[in-house]
């Protein structure tokens, strides 16, 4: 195939991005059934909607003191497999961390990430200390602990951000921080890009979505001619669209750390190679992602 038929992150508007956004809840439903994952939607729920809403309230609670708790810790991992690629050794791993440390663990990542969210790498650096828990892993943790700014070192949302049209989907990844640092800059940039308060889970689920989609006449067929011709950036984004895409109102989207469109393009790109070591490419001791 010489080139996409689905828009790249550096020319996505705002209608296409939302229309993309709404699929995602029938793409989701549809492959839970076909590969009989029938605990997919539910840790979907989990990873998106229960555990950001209680990191929140610890965090309302004490700025200070927000932490995982180890089952909280299991489920994300859980989602993070049964959403991408299997994985069952991973799961071993993070369930011999004791719980003292999990929590420990989390509250000092957080507390990192809190004093620099410019700059994620010393929280990622903590968080990988736990077994089981490499960079990606250690992405999904902070960004349950900030959707709106931290981007999830998925595969999907590496490879479309990170766009690199010879390998395109197949694009091997080391999961190393040089790739995160790449991953937070083309996020932030797309979130400039369209504006209107997008979220990195927003940017993060569009990617999924397209990559699920692609070379995948069946997924293409479930969304329609009418579905595949917004995929062009016909239409407006509308409140109704952002709202199925986003499972929440995205008026509603008030707590800290939200980056409005007027003010997104003025946030730091995080230095990574000069806190918390030397850069480097090399892929990470332990799990790897």
């Amino acid at each position: 195939m010489a080139s996409s038929p689905l828009p790249s992150s550096s020319n996505l508007t705002q209608s296409t991005f939302s229309h993309i956004l709404s699929l995602y809840p029938t793409i989701l439903d549809h492959l839970a059934k076909q590969s009989r994952k029938k605990k997919l939607l539910e840790l979907d729920h989990i990873r998106y909607h229960e555990l950001p809403a209680k990191l929140k309230s610890r965090r309302e609670s004490d700025p200070s003191s927000a932490y995982l708790e180890k089952l909280e810790v299991q489920q994300a991992v859980d989602w993070k497999l049964a959403h991408g690629t299997f994985r069952p050794s991973i799961s071993a791993l993070v369930a011999s961390n004791s719980p003292a440390t999990i929590q420990t663990t989390t509250t000092s990542a957080f507390a990192l990430y809190t004093s620099s969210p410019s700059n994620p790498l010393p929280a990622l650096k903590k968080l990988v200390e736990l077994k089981g828990i490499g960079p990606a892993t250690a992405s999904l943790l902070l960004a349950i602990y900030d959707p709106d700014q931290v981007p999830f070192f998925s595969d999907e949302l590496f490879r479309y951000v990170c766009w690199d049209e010879n390998a395109r989907w197949a694009r091997t990844i080391k999961y190393s921080w040089r790739e995160y640092e790449e991953l937070w800059e083309g996020v932030k940039g797309v979130q400039a890009r369209i504006g209107d308060g997008v979220t990195a889970v927003e940017v993060e689920r569009v990617s999924w979505v397209l990559g699920k989609m692609t070379g995948d006449e069946e997924l293409r067929g479930l969304v329609g001619a009418s579905g595949s011709s917004k995929l062009t950036g016909e239409g407006k984004r509308t409140g109704t669209e952002a709202k199925r895409g986003s499972g929440e109102d995205s008026s509603k989207r008030t707590e800290k750390g939200v980056v409005k469109a007027n003010k997104i393009g003025k946030r730091k790109t995080p230095d990574l190679s000069v806190t918390g070591g030397t850069r480097t490419s090399k892929r990470i001791k332990g799990e790897g992602v």
